[in-house]
């Protein structure tokens, strides 16, 4: 639990750059329902998404988990838990 709380008050400021890298069919489709956030800290779609669409949530998604794998090694946290960290 102690490593879920440093982890918790350490990504308030690291993940805030890849909240910003959204590109606007991101921000378009999380408008129209298509994407979202999930509970492990990872973009998912709530509909089958075009090429396009997809290409963009996997690049957020490689870029967060080398974030998460980065913090947690920092923090001597497992990988999984920034994630579910991240996504609450």
């Amino acid at each position: 639990m102690k490593s879920l709380l440093l982890v918790a008050a350490a990504f308030g400021t690291a993940a805030s750059p890849l909240v910003a890298q959204s590109s606007p069919m991101i921000v378009a489709a999380r408008a129209a329902g298509q994407v979202g956030e999930r509970y492990d800290g990872y973009l998912g779609y709530a509909s089958v998404p075009d090429i396009r669409l997809r290409a963009q949530v996997e690049s957020i998604n490689i870029r967060r988990r080398a974030l998460y794998t980065d913090l947690a090694m920092k923090r001597r946290a497992n990988r999984v838990e920034v994630g579910i960290t991240a996504g609450c």
